[in-house]
């Protein structure tokens, strides 16, 4: 229960924060951390900040699923990850606008690994190489 407070009240910082006005739309935002272990066993935080056209939409963007799938690269002194995302559609069915970037920092700061935009229904698929083996 306590959990879910906390993640309710970083949700309505975040939406507060970090949602951003445009000509016709404002976007919602979200920053979970993801623990993806490199193939060689090591975890490296990564820091995905996920959006979507509308702030009515942050509900979606919270519940947003994660996969990676990682493989040995550069010589086995790296590691090439595929990390998708997925913001589930509106319960009516409707489909929104929806963008991820993944980074070493919170809030898209560090380096950033990946970009991509997308709808929300369908999966954005975000690869990156890790230099961690």
């Amino acid at each position: 229960m306590a959990r879910a407070l906390v993640a309710l009240g970083m949700a309505l910082l975040l939406l507060a924060g970090s949602a951003t006005g445009g000509a016709s739309e404002e976007w919602c935002e979200y920053d979970p951390v993801v623990l993806v272990t490199t193939s060689g066993g090591i975890p490296v935080p990564v820091y995905l900040l996920v959006g979507a056209a509308g702030v009515e939409h942050l509900p979606l963007v919270i519940a947003a699923q994660h996969s990676y799938v990682v493989e040995a690269g550069g010589g086995g002194q790296a590691t090439q990850v595929r990390l998708q995302v997925l913001v589930p559609n509106r319960l009516d069915g409707g489909v929104f606008a929806t963008r991820v970037t993944a980074s070493t920092g919170p809030l898209g700061t560090g380096t950033v690994l990946d970009t991509t935009t997308g709808t929300s229904g369908s999966p954005m698929t975000l690869r990156f190489k890790l230099d961690v083996p």
